[in-house]
């Protein structure tokens, strides 16, 4: 009889131990990471429970591979915590937080790719053999066809074609060119642009906790069609 009751005693030790683990609230943390045109990289870090309650007392830095740490301002307007650092051309940031609402830190990795130079044009013509660098001016009724330097590995490229007021056409690449349909624009003055990015995670933070993303533009090329 004895030894049952210290069995039931130790069931219930057990039961007591494993249901007060699980009290404890469940913290999520979010990071994403912008440079722009060669810029400084903006970081911002959500931390947010279960309910999707954004925490505000915790203490949040980001440290580089040289150990470089900046702590983390919370930003009430977007509801996160901010920093801005020197960006290094490859990296990979760490974020931290320290709370003792969450009882233990939370660290995530972020790989970073600043990039530094512009995807000069190369070529801008029309299937007539009209050629745009060349002072030449473009056909409405035939394709065109751009192309530019890479900017490395990986980086996918959004290409525009603008008024001075608005973007009538736009494409992407994961090549260095680009092929433009015909009768998409009337006679008149344009500009094309590149834009370069470099993306790693996911912006929706639903295949990873992480965004994070480069692009410079390419000077505005300026043509005339007829």
């Amino acid at each position: 009889m004895y030894v049952k009751f210290r069995i039931i005693v130790f069931i219930f030790f057990c039961f007591l131990f494993s249901a007060c683990k699980k009290d404890g609230p469940l913290f999520r943390v979010y990071g994403s990471i912008t440079t722009i045109n060669g810029g400084n990289a903006e970081i911002k870090a959500i931390v947010e429970n279960e309910f999707g309650n954004c925490m505000t007392g915790a203490v949040v830095f980001v440290s580089d591979s040289k150990n470089s740490v900046t702590i983390m301002d919370y930003n009430s307007n977007s509801c996160c915590y901010t920093a801005v650092v020197d960006a290094i051309e490859d990296d990979i940031y760490t974020i931290t937080v320290d709370s003792i609402a969450i009882g233990k830190n939370i660290v995530i990795t972020i790989p970073h790719t600043r990039l530094s130079t512009k995807p000069t044009i190369l070529s801008f013509s029309d299937s007539n053999g009209n050629t745009v660098l060349s002072g030449d001016s473009l056909s409405k009724d035939c394709a065109s066809y751009a192309a530019w330097e890479s900017c490395g590995n990986d980086v996918v490229y959004h290409i525009s074609i603008k008024s001075p007021l608005t973007t009538l056409w736009s494409g992407s690449s994961s090549s260095t060119s680009i092929d433009i349909p015909p009768y998409i624009l009337k006679p008149g003055i344009y500009y094309l642009c590149v834009t370069a990015q470099k993306i790693y995670g996911d912006p929706y933070f639903s295949s990873a906790d992480y965004y994070s993303v480069s692009s410079i533009d390419s000077s505005n090329i300026q043509f005339y069609v007829e």
